[in-house]
């Protein structure tokens, strides 16, 4: 009896895989870099130990929002790796230094917003903790806004108009930071 049901089992579960197809993914793959920063100086890198998204944006779809702040999916296109990942390296490099940061320095950015709207601007809101085994502070939260980031008739300027975002993001966090970080005399 249970023998019967088993095969049962199998059959249908096998006869449902069959009729599976292939989907044809003939999406445009990209993933979020930062142009690298001509010169040979040496950095150290930030400790950016985590950047944190709205769930949305960890998945490998590309979206938008509309007029009406609907989210809209770029269809044709998708992200190749975690954008929170993407974004936690290119933090990492870009916000490097001359000097290196103190050992037990932590940087934790969060990004509840981070997004192209359907006017060809786009908007970041970031809150950045630092912390080190003795004190913990929080930057004021920054909203980076670009006009002008991607044109939605031409949506393969996403790519763009999202490098746009994080270099002004990255500009904004590494001013803030400067302007925490304590003067060394010469």
């Amino acid at each position: 009896m249970i023998r019967s049901l088993l095969l049962s089992c199998l059959f249908v579960f096998v006869s449902a895989c069959g009729s599976l197809q292939p989907v044809k993914d003939d999406a445009t793959r990209a993933t979020l870099e930062l142009k690298p920063a001509l010169g040979t100086k040496e950095l150290y890198p930030a400790p950016v130990f985590s950047v944190l998204l709205p769930s949305y944006l960890n998945e490998s779809t590309v979206w938008y929002l509309d007029s009406s702040g609907t989210l809209v999916a770029l269809t044709d296109y998708i992200w190749v790796d975690s954008l929170s990942k993407a974004i936690q390296r290119e933090l990492t490099v870009a916000l490097a230094k001359p000097t290196a940061f103190s050992g037990d320095t932590r940087i934790d950015v969060g990004l509840p917003r981070f997004i192209l709207r359907e006017d060809g601007s786009a908007i970041a809101l970031a809150e950045v903790k630092t912390s080190t085994a003795n004190d913990d502070g929080f930057l004021p939260i920054m909203s980076v806004e670009v006009a002008d980031a991607w044109n939605l008739d031409q949506p393969e300027t996403y790519l763009q108009g999202y490098q746009k975002l994080l270099q002004a993001t990255v500009d904004v966090i590494s001013k803030e930071l400067d302007s925490i970080q304590p003067k060394k005399s010469p």
